[in-house]
């Protein structure tokens, strides 16, 4: 029985410093920023920029170069996402081009762009299948005479 619990502690010591080891994100301002910039996670950077605006201790230098920087990739990605989508409207992989929106609104959420196309996506989409029914209306009618 002593084995059985030693064990079992033994294991739970295992599962408790595995999950101590995970790594969320380094230790300053400007490494945080850069682990989220590396995983195209550009909302939290800005929250990073914006933690360290309201706290003293965590200050950035040159902050206002790196908010620059952030919105370049920003920018460069919002282009991106948008060129991608609309290629996939065009082949009429709607499901490609609304996961793709999808994934940058989840991390950029506050984009202007993406928010726009999303919503010109789905004015496209609807009028697409506008045509479609249209289509499959005037098929039948033609069948049917």
């Amino acid at each position: 029985m002593k084995r059985f619990v030693w064990l079992c502690g033994i294991m739970l010591a295992s599962h408790i410093a595995g999950c101590a080891s995970l790594n969320t994100s380094p230790g300053t301002a400007k490494e945080q920023i850069d682990y989220w910039l590396d995983r195209q996670e550009y909302g939290k950077a800005l929250a990073v920029v914006t933690d360290s605006k309201n706290s003293p201790s965590t200050a950035i230098p040159n902050l206002q170069e790196t908010q620059e920087k952030i919105s370049a990739h920003i920018a460069s990605y919002e282009q991106q996402v948008i060129a991608k989508a609309e290629k996939a409207a065009a082949t009429n992989d709607w499901g490609t081009a609304f996961d793709l929106y999808r994934d940058a609104l989840s991390r950029v959420p506050d984009s202007t762009p993406l928010q726009q196309g999303e919503q010109q996506l789905i004015q496209r989409h609807a009028e697409h299948l506008q045509s479609l029914e249209l289509e499959r209306l005037i098929a039948k009618g033609e069948w049917t005479l």
